[in-house]
């Protein structure tokens, strides 16, 4: 027996343009499965937007999806809508559609409709995705029927669709099974179809590839920040302006993870104990291992961070975090940086500002730069002076040129 809670938590918790489904203003998802002669379709799951519930919508004036539309494969994408064949009211302020079969080998299980009320433009990724959403629900109908999952084609276009996924985000099956928390070796069994996961593995190895978000406080191991998008920045950093505050949270969140760090988005939870946005720990544990607190600072104009983001950081200062990071988009006021510099906040503070940005952006996470809080020797006693061993970076490729901006 397939309840429409089961469903709707998967789909609510899959990722579409950077941030989860159940999180979007103006997009909705519904799902239906078909009866053996598809003859009529059983509505399951509803997550997002709620515009009204859809039976049909067409291709041109005067047609609808059919049986024989599904079973050709076909899936349809439709901007700015004209004419949409609805049963509730309110469900004709459709904009745009997707309609993508939710499929079992050759025979169809039911429609996957994303919508939105407002005129989208869908990327061939983002057409993609919804198909990845869909071989997760096939997948998932499947577990929750309790039918034994072998090698299947089922199994063979999941694991094809996700490997696609790692793909697009230049990752080794190395770097997603450390991700996961399996081997190489069963990774390339799933991707390949032949050792199908269960749901736990499963949804672990699509929130590892940022598929899956989990709720408010989802771990963040990778993030859509999408090529187009680093590409755009990388051309224009000034553009960072535009991003919208969770969408340059994300972005950092990224960053970070590309600089070697396992992160965690902390949501609104955390506003009373130093407004920390992330939490960060390097990825390869061992002894240097340390507890990282980021606070982001996103300014739609060029308006500074000022000292009142440090104290709030500080707040955190003498607790399990042993450094606290605080990242603008604009630069950094006198007085803050004078707060950020002073005993004791200057051994636990780093400052991150539109410059560092622009070099995170073009991957440049190693260089003096990176390491300009740590000083040269310490004083351990008096007249005891040992040198800090810190790299020197001298290739021109990585010394990044600073610029007055």
């Amino acid at each position: 027996m397939i309840r429409s809670g089961d469903l709707s938590k998967l789909v609510g918790d899959f990722v579409f343009r950077d941030r989860r489904i159940a999180d979007q203003k103006s997009l909705g998802i519904h799902v239906f499965l078909a009866d053996p002669e598809f003859k009529t379709l059983q509505h399951v799951a509803t997550c997002g937007k709620v515009i009204g519930t859809i039976a049909a919508l067409p291709l041109r004036e005067g047609e609808s999806i059919t049986r024989e539309a599904f079973f050709t494969r076909h899936l349809i994408a439709v901007s700015d809508m004209q004419h949409a064949a609805v049963r509730e009211p309110g469900a004709d302020r459709i904009r745009s559609f997707i309609a993508c079969p939710i499929l079992l080998s050759s025979m169809t299980l039911g429609v996957l409709n994303l919508f939105s009320d407002t005129r989208l433009e869908f990327s061939p990724t983002e057409i993609n995705r919804v198909q990845i959403l869909s071989a997760l629900v096939a997948y998932e109908i499947l577990n929750l029927e309790r039918r034994v999952i072998t090698r299947s084609p089922l199994s063979e276009d999941l694991g094809r669709v996700l490997r696609s996924a790692r793909e697009e985000l230049k990752l080794t099956q190395e770097d997603l099974a450390a991700l996961v928390g399996t081997s190489r070796i069963a990774l390339s069994g799933r991707e390949a179809g032949s050792q199908p996961p269960s749901r736990g593995p499963l949804r672990r190895w699509a929130a590892a590839l940022g598929l899956l978000g989990g709720g408010r406080a989802e771990i963040i191991t990778v993030v859509d920040a999408t090529p187009q998008l680093l590409e755009m920045l990388r051309r224009d950093p000034g553009r960072l302006s535009e991003l919208s505050p969770e969408q340059f949270e994300i972005l950092v969140a990224e960053r970070l993870w590309r600089m070697g760090c396992s992160v965690q988005r902390t949501g609104a939870t955390t506003l009373k104990d130093g407004g920390i946005d992330i939490i960060a720990v390097p990825k390869l544990a061992g002894v240097a291992s340390f507890l990282l607190a980021v606070q982001v600072k996103h300014h739609r104009g060029s308006r500074p961070t000022g000292r009142d983001a440090v104290d709030r950081l500080l707040a955190s200062q003498n607790t399990s975090f042993r450094l606290g990071m605080l990242v603008t988009n604009t630069r950094f006021t006198r007085d803050a940086i004078w707060t950020a510099s002073r005993d004791p906040a200057r051994h636990f503070l780093r400052l991150r500002d539109f410059a560092d940005l622009t070099r995170w952006l073009h991957g440049v996470f190693v260089s003096d730069q990176e390491w300009r809080e740590i000083p040269d020797s310490v004083k351990l006693a008096p007249g005891v002076l040992v040198q800090v061993p810190k790299p020197r970076f001298t290739e021109a490729g990585i010394v990044w040129p600073l610029k007055n901006t």
